[in-house]
């Protein structure tokens, strides 16, 4: 696999790199999950059914990413029913990150020159219920990677060519004054195993290289970051130990979420009896009250 010359933030436009896009937490009860981050103080839409892969979902839209809490994927198409399974080993939780991408085909033509072995295109569309009522159709495509022994360490990527169906803003106004997912963190047996696939995903160096760290900043200066077993409490301290399971080789365990007003979101979790942890410059809830994940939400 080529290294790429150039590090992320200075080897192409913005329009042309990538950035978060949504990230997806399996979910065994998918009403249960969109509870569970109502009483987070999140809006979530009501379940939609993807009409060619086959899952359901529920969806929390922030400005530039969403939250999906992914159901019923027995119903889903083998090849994701049947790797999405695997992760449930260690419960539920997030099990993909999708980044965006302008030009699919073109996304997808990149990473087979790169040696990587991507699945077929795939539509995820569903049925929306636009906010004046009406009925529409999201046309989002995309494409899906399981490295093998890996598989929940990958990337996959995501075109919304109607992005209006997507991205709506009376469905942004969450309780808690959520506005953006800007990180997602991975946990992994050895991340120097998974720098070049995610360098060949976001075609550019690392920000980050060291023992146990391998840190990469998208176009929206979001960031995913990947940390070894051993260094994970660094990130989270308590709650690692509750996130990390010895059965997968790794997976993406926590997010974070800017919030505009730290205060309604600690009354909200109160308020509703969600264990949390206050610090400095951050409040923390753990995966037994996030259908897995550890979320870190900071100010704005």
């Amino acid at each position: 696999m080529n290294e790429p010359a150039q590090p992320c933030r200075t080897s192409m436009s913005n329009r042309s790199r990538h950035s978060l896009d949504h990230q997806v937490i399996l979910a065994e009860d998918l009403a249960n999950a969109g509870y569970l981050f109502e009483q987070l103080g999140f809006l979530v839409l009501p379940r939609m059914q993807h009409i060619e892969v086959g899952s359901a979902n529920r969806i929390i839209q922030f400005s530039h990413t969403y939250i999906e809490l992914l159901g019923e994927i027995a119903q889903a198409q083998a090849t994701l029913r049947d790797n999405l399974t695997r992760r449930l080993v260690c419960g539920e939780g997030l099990c993909m990150v999708s980044l965006t991408s302008n030009a699919i085909g073109a996304d997808y033509e990149r990473v087979v020159r790169k040696g990587l072995s991507p699945e077929p295109l795939v539509n995820a569309r569903r049925c929306v219920r636009m906010p004046d009522g009406s009925m529409d159709e999201t046309d989002s495509r995309c494409f899906y990677f399981w490295r093998p022994g890996r598989p929940f360490l990958s990337l996959f990527f995501t075109e919304h060519r109607k992005p209006e169906t997507i991205w709506i803003s009376q469905y942004q106004a969450h309780p808690n004054t959520a506005v953006d997912v800007t990180a997602v963190v991975f946990v992994s047996d050895d991340p120097a195993r998974d720098l070049d696939y995610f360098a060949a995903l976001y075609d550019c160096k690392p920000e980050t290289d060291e023992p146990g760290l391998v840190r990469f900043r998208g176009a929206s200066k979001d960031l995913v970051e990947i940390y070894s077993r051993d260094r994970l409490p660094e990130r989270f301290r308590s709650l690692a130990s509750d996130a990390d399971c010895n059965e997968l080789s790794g997976y993406p365990v926590g997010m974070q979420i800017v919030v505009r007003e730290p205060a309604r979101l600690l009354a909200i979790l109160r308020q509703n009896r969600i264990p949390h942890l206050v610090e400095e410059s951050s409040v923390r809830v753990g995966p037994k009250d996030a259908v897995g994940v550890i979320i870190e939400f900071i100010s704005k």
